[in-house]
């Protein structure tokens, strides 16, 4: 969904192809606004079929700014901004495509700031010794400004599926901040098939603390943590994530989770 829109849907397309992955990516992105009282308008083209850069069979991933006026996309060689007049892709932070040698693809992580300045992103760090650069197994969490250029890495090797996941923005007296969650690799350096624990911090990298699973516990399975769109009356923000196939409630603060469901049968959640 746009943000903004209560009722607009961007989307990508692929052409099924009967080898591995199964698909072609298009690359593409098409904007359609739904009806109220029923059916839709014709699909806008915003950006045309493209080859997607190194890697690009697999397929971009895009993010709208939290205003919706601005949309950001990531592929495995890069990420960049969409001109969503005129469609064409702008590049603006080059990224060494990892080489997994298997059908699949490593696409970075990316998430916008609450206040839209911000863009959090995994980065495909170099590599130590000898390995080639797109064999290296070390991925960091950035922070790149979009008032002043600036890369900042917050977290070093989170592990390639840390996905970055931003709050709500948080009244703190004069200042209007908010946190950033993400997966840190239990196996740094075996990121594609390690698991995963759950952290957060400040904006800015600082009070950064492990939340879940507990200390000893198996960790998670890579996936987006999902914040909850608004605080408690008591001031209490949770996340909510999927542990071993049911829905846990985190904390934010202190970490405290709650099991929702029991059935194991959960694969996918989102807040309305």
């Amino acid at each position: 969904f746009v943000p903004g829109k209560t009722n607009q849907v961007a989307y990508s397309t692929v052409e099924p192809r009967s080898y591995p992955p199964g698909w072609q990516a298009n690359n593409d992105l098409y904007l359609v606004t739904f009806f109220s009282y029923g059916g839709t308008t014709l699909p806008k083209q915003v950006v045309d079929v493209n080859f997607g850069g190194v890697y690009g069979a697999w397929g971009s991933t895009f993010a709208f700014a939290p205003d919706g006026q601005r949309l950001a996309y990531a592929r495995p060689d890069g990420i960049g901004f969409v001109n969503l007049e005129t469609g064409a892709l702008v590049p603006w932070f080059d990224i060494t495509p990892f080489n997994t040698h298997s059908d699949w693809a490593w696409v970075p992580g990316l998430a916008w700031g609450a206040d839209g300045q911000t863009l959090f992103v995994v980065n495909h760090a170099p590599p130590q010794g000898l390995v080639g650069a797109e064999e290296s197994p070390y991925f960091d969490l950035h922070a790149l400004s979009l008032v002043n250029t600036t890369s900042v890495r917050l977290a070093a090797q989170v592990g390639m599926f840390a996905h970055p996941s931003v709050s709500p923005v948080q009244a703190h007296g004069r200042e209007n901040a908010y946190q950033v969650a993400y997966l840190e690799a239990l196996l740094p350096t075996q990121s594609a098939t390690s698991r995963y624990r759950l952290v957060v911090m400040d904006r800015d990298g600082s009070n950064r603390r492990v939340l879940f699973p507990p200390q000893g516990a198996a960790g998670l399975d890579p996936q987006p943590p999902v914040w909850a769109p608004q605080p408690r009356e008591d001031g209490r923000l949770f996340l909510a994530v999927i542990y071993q196939g049911n829905l846990w409630l985190i904390d934010s603060k202190d970490g405290e989770a709650q099991q929702v469901t029991g059935d194991g049968l959960t694969s996918r959640v989102d807040w309305k």
